[in-house]
């Protein structure tokens, strides 16, 4: 049972992240992992890097081959992405 002034160590974390401002950033450090586990590892080992801003996910990829396939299901990706993430970061996913 809690007491009053109890918290658990998440909600502790979660109000200083929230007091601090580092949920964007907490956002844009977290998209790499969650690309690369969503994807899985054929995907993972043609991305270079992952870089979210403004709501716009690039991803740099060093095969024209899976950049096809991935631009094809553009919008499916936003989708799994803001579901992965845990809410509406994602608006856009741009492939170089």
């Amino acid at each position: 049972m809690k007491r009053k002034n109890e918290q658990t160590i998440g909600e502790v974390i979660g109000e200083m992240i929230k007091a601090y401002g580092l949920e964007k950033r907490l956002k844009q450090a977290e998209i790499g992992q969650v690309w690369n586990q969503l994807l899985g590892p054929s995907v993972a080992k043609s991305t270079q890097r992952v870089t979210l801003s403004n709501g716009i996910v690039t991803v740099y990829l060093d095969s024209g081959l899976v950049k096809h396939e991935l631009n094809m299901m553009r919008s499916r990706l936003v989708a799994a992405l803001n579901e992965a993430m845990g809410s509406q970061v994602v608006k856009d996913v741009i492939l170089r």
